[in-house]
């Protein structure tokens, strides 16, 4: 059995399967190039043997909570987006945050950790900033990890 065959013949069966997790038609679309890329990437993964449905759909949820626990994170805003807001007002405030970003920067000079936890808050997925520093994407969900546990250490020593 053909894989690209198969992904070509199912396409209106992945779009309704997308329909489950998204209402909007971009996401939906969006959702299945995504499962379409990753299928094709990991193509010597997949087992002729078995149905190509159940394997599609697990590529497909997998990827939906990847992306759903990427969106749940806090977006990154730029220094001037912070002090351009209504809520940051006060002097206090903004020694707090200027006080934040120079420990972040304190951090990012001592460890390669800060580099990846900055690139995820901006919006680049796991596989995205393995292309772009050059290295596993494992390492990078480990970097990702370990910043964050060092930036809350910091944090919560200060």
């Amino acid at each position: 059995m053909d894989l690209t065959h198969e992904i070509v013949s199912h396409y209106g069966w992945l779009m309704n399967k997308a329909r489950r997790y998204y209402n909007n038609t971009e996401d939906q679309k969006e959702l299945v190039a995504e499962c379409v890329y990753r299928m094709l990437k990991n193509i010597d993964k997949f087992n002729s043997d078995l149905d190509f449905e159940p394997w599609a759909a697990t590529v497909m949820k997998n990827i939906y909570i990847q992306l759903y626990k990427h969106r749940q994170c806090i977006p990154m805003l730029s220094v001037d987006d912070i002090f351009d807001r209504p809520d940051v007002n006060n002097a206090t405030d903004r020694a707090e945050i200027r006080d934040i970003l120079s420990m972040v920067r304190r951090k990012a000079r001592t460890t390669q950790n800060i580099e990846c936890v900055l690139l995820y808050a901006k919006g680049f997925s796991c596989f995205e900033i393995s292309d772009i520093i050059g290295v596993p994407v494992a390492t990078v969900r480990t970097r990702i990890h370990y910043g964050r546990k060092s930036i809350r250490e910091a944090l919560e020593s200060e």
